[in-house]
């Protein structure tokens, strides 16, 4: 008949034969080391030690006075130092057993140096999560804790629910006597959630719960006030199923004080915040100007202060510069290849394809519909927050001598260290004078009018009608995030001429993009094929030459293309207005 042994009768036989082989690790302020040993067999174990709190029970602390005896270390007056010794019984060792223990765990326990690492989203998706993966240990443990299959008696409380449930017990670390030393965990039972890198918006309700109702057991089963309670995860934690920690703030926990400790109410807060807040993906593209002692400073901060919150970063942060030869898009077209790969490779948006076609016409956000007969299309100007004034004076006040440079280097000189400071008198009538009144501060926006010339050629191309041109509209939007036109400056109901000459800048040189939207409008196959040479990428020396080097402009352009141009319908005029 084959006799049972129970499993402290084993681990003491396991105990008694096994070799030292080495100190993995000693904490001295905690009082706590890890000590490897060996069998013969070559078996592994762990022997973690921490010694014991002291007692409050003040009949135990008589006796053990009683029988103590003291060996002097030194003596100064009435100060001695003694080293005390008392009874076993009262200086007893906690200690866990862990056999038999593979290289994991011997990993695991083995004193490593310690640093200090921002863990960026990105930074857990290509390296922690594959960890995980990889070496996270058998979680079989736990799932018998929260089943009581073992270790039930240090459970004292259970949230019965397979999704939103939680176990609360004793850490192994503490006695569950003393209340200074109080460490209890919180176990939640679902098996998705490894960390708070898996927690989402619609977590806070579950963890606000779990975080009051554990305060309030803990309060009545050990008379520890709530308030004197503190309630944190471990990021990254010992181990990769979601638990909380509830300890005495007289207890100074191991972990609790430096950068592992991440405080419940600042993961719900967060959470509240952004839903999605230890998953976001960002991506920033700055707008600036290298004629400018900070420049980008904004998108620089912004990037930064995304990396510090949690965010993924898609790709590296931006820096269009608007002295770049083509503008903001010598920035803008390698970074948005990049977001747009990641976006692709993350699988972020369902059905998104990685190959746009550039000559897939856009709906138009804009509609025109014709105003009312006998609508006043001559509003009061003073009923508006702009004055039409006349310039009477444009004259350059900048030093002749500004810049003394040497003849040969004249060609070389960046158009950004070029100043053209200008004085302009603008006439204003007596009635407008206190319209103009002004304060330290303040700022008057000047909007320039295009040129009969500009408007000529534009009107020319695109073969509208004086009747068309002159025909009373409104102007509205089929998209809630887009404005129409203010109507300080083409006034509502307005006209076609009267955007043309307000709202399009004529005179501007026409960016990639301009051509990428007018490409999608193209009806003739040659004048489309070359709008999209000068659109892509590879066509960016075509663009130069074409455009930015000769200073062509935007009326110009309309007018090299008359087919696409005589096509545009009135209501995709608008597309061109921030191009």
């Amino acid at each position: 008949m084959k006799m049972e042994v129970s499993t402290e009768e084993a681990a003491q036989k396991w105990l008694a034969t096994a070799q030292f082989r080495e100190i993995l690790a000693s904490d001295t302020s905690h009082k706590s080391q890890f000590v490897l040993l060996s069998q013969e067999s070559g078996e592994l174990g762990i022997l973690l030690l921490n010694k014991s709190p002291f007692s409050e029970d003040q009949s135990v602390i008589s006796e053990w006075i009683k029988q103590a005896r003291l060996k002097e270390i030194s003596k100064n007056d009435i100060y001695g130092c003694y080293s005390i010794q008392v009874p076993v019984e009262f200086n007893l060792i906690n200690s866990q057993l862990i056999y038999p223990a593979t290289e994991k765990h011997v990993q695991k326990y083995r004193a490593e140096e310690k640093i200090v690492i921002r863990e960026t989203p990105e930074d857990y998706e290509q390296i922690t999560k594959i960890y995980i993966e990889k070496y996270q240990m058998n979680l079989q443990w736990v799932y018998n804790i929260l089943e009581k299959k073992a270790e039930a008696e240090r459970v004292f409380y259970e949230e019965a629910c397979s999704e939103f449930g939680w176990i609360l017990a004793n850490d192994i670390k503490w006695d569950g006597v003393t209340k200074e030393n109080l460490y209890c965990l919180a176990i939640i039972n679902r098996h998705d959630v490894r960390s708070i890198r898996d927690l989402r918006g619609s977590d806070v309700d579950f963890l606000e719960k779990l975080r009051d109702k554990s305060l309030k057991v803990i309060q009545d089963k050990y008379d520890v006030p709530a308030n004197q309670l503190r309630a944190y995860f471990h990021y990254q934690p010992s181990f990769y199923h979601l638990h909380v920690h509830f300890v005495n703030i007289k207890y100074d926990a191991p972990g609790q004080l430096v950068y592992a400790a991440v405080s419940i109410e600042d993961v719900i807060n967060n959470l509240r915040m952004a839903s999605d807040y230890y998953q976001t993906h960002a991506a920033v593209l700055g707008l600036g100007d290298s004629s400018y002692q900070k420049f980008n400073f904004a998108g620089k901060r912004l990037f930064r202060r995304l990396e510090q919150l949690g965010a993924r970063m898609l790709t590296q942060l931006g820096l269009a510069d608007d002295q770049h030869e083509i503008g903001i898009d010598g920035a803008l077209i390698p970074w948005k290849e990049a977001v747009w790969m990641r976006l692709y490779e993350e699988k972020i948006f369902e059905n998104m394809k990685l190959e746009v076609d550039p000559t897939t016409v856009i709906p138009s956000k804009f509609i025109l519909e014709p105003a009312s007969i006998g609508e006043n299309l001559n509003f009061h100007e003073e009923d508006q927050e702009y004055r039409l004034l006349t310039a009477g004076e444009n004259r350059r006040v900048t030093a002749d001598d500004h810049f003394q440079v040497r003849k040969s280097f004249i060609f070389t000189l960046s158009s950004i260290y070029f100043q053209d400071t200008r004085l302009i008198r603008f006439s204003v009538d007596d009635k407008d004078s206190n319209f103009f009144s002004y304060n330290p501060g303040d700022v008057l926006m000047v909007w320039p009018y295009n040129n009969d010339e500009s408007m000529q050629i534009v009107i020319d191309a695109l073969q509208y009608s004086d009747d068309l041109l002159d025909r009373p509209v409104h102007i509205r939007t089929n998209d809630r995030y887009l404005n129409p036109p203010p109507k300080w400056l083409v006034g509502d109901p307005t006209t076609l001429r009267s955007c043309l000459r307000r709202l399009l800048d004529l005179q501007a040189i026409p960016r990639r993009t301009f051509f990428e939207v007018f490409a999608s409008l193209a009806v003739d196959e040659f004048e489309k094929r070359r709008l999209l040479e000068l659109a892509s990428p590879q066509g960016l020396d075509d663009l130069l030459a074409y455009a930015n080097r000769v200073r062509r402009t935007t009326a110009e352009t309309f007018r090299d293309f008359p087919v696409t141009s005589k096509s545009i319908p009135p209501g995709r005029y608008f597309f061109f207005r921030s191009f």
